[in-house]
């Protein structure tokens, strides 16, 4: 009796309060499908049926173009040549903290390549090939994992960000042509190695 007490009145408070700190701390499915349903939302139209697994009667790793990791956890976005027309909430999308790969390319997403990126911390593939992003390329220098990086036939202007390119040491893969960067943007003696 004396052990059982000392367990429910000493030991089990400790246990149940590091599991609720735990779960406060750590990404829960529950948060990857709110993300998920962001990005769902700021598509306006796309192939049929690319979405209809998207529900919540579905995990995420259920989800028409989303890999999953062995612990469950968003790895992968891979909706390219969907016919996917609208923005792109990288704030939301930049929340799935597994994420390792963007592949959108081939489809009709505007508007601007936010600030948010900065957040896709292990993200190591990012193709947005082909699409009709406008605007400035933000600090990538936040995205040290990065290997691939394709914004390639946008409508992406500015100065590419060389300066925070110097931080991608693992890049192996750049294309950016058929944009409308600006004159003399370039470096031209190459980025560091």
């Amino acid at each position: 009796m004396f052990a059982g007490e000392i367990f429910c009145h000493g030991l089990l408070p400790i246990i149940l309060t590091t599991l609720f700190f735990l779960c406060l701390v750590t990404p829960s499915q529950s948060d990857e499908f709110q993300s998920l349903m962001q990005f769902k939302s700021s598509i306006q139209s796309s192939d049929a049926n690319v979405f209809s697994s998207w529900t919540q009667t579905n995990s995420p790793c259920q989800f028409t173009g989303i890999v999953c990791n062995s612990n469950g956890f968003v790895s992968e976005i891979n909706l390219a040549r969907k016919k996917l027309a609208g923005t792109l909430p990288f704030d939301s999308i930049c929340e799935l903290e597994s994420l390792e790969k963007i592949y959108l390319e081939s489809n009709f997403l505007h508007g601007s390549i936010s600030e948010g990126l900065r957040n896709c911390k292990n993200l190591q593939y990012l193709d947005l090939d082909g699409n009709q992003f406008t605007g400035v390329v933000p600090d990538l220098s936040t995205l040290n994992k990065l290997k691939y990086l394709n914004l390639n036939a946008n409508g992406i202007s500015g100065a590419f960000p060389w300066k925070s390119s110097e931080n991608l040491t693992s890049l192996t893969f750049l294309s950016l042509g058929d944009n409308l960067w600006e004159k003399n943007s370039f470096p031209f003696g190459g980025l560091k190695a």
